[in-house]
């Protein structure tokens, strides 16, 4: 039995009380290029793949992490 692929999430809804800085924070991130990610929640990740699941997450912050309720 595999894992399931670890995957980027946006910051969760109760800790994040200013979505556009959130999405301003995954930006910058993802202009640093950075070769492994530890979160705090689940494995390390790296590689190509993580840095296209960061970029992608950068691009469509709004539709993939923002709650609908907070959308501006």
């Amino acid at each position: 039995m595999s894992l399931p692929a670890p995957e980027l999430h946006g910051p969760p809804q109760y800790f994040t009380a200013d979505w556009p800085q959130a999405a301003e924070s995954v930006r910058a991130l993802a202009a640093l290029e950075p070769e492994t990610v530890v979160t705090g929640r689940g494995p390390a990740m790296r590689g190509p793949a993580m840095r296209a699941s960061l970029h992608r997450l950068a691009a469509e912050f709004d539709q993939l992490a923002v709650p609908d309720a907070d959308r501006q």
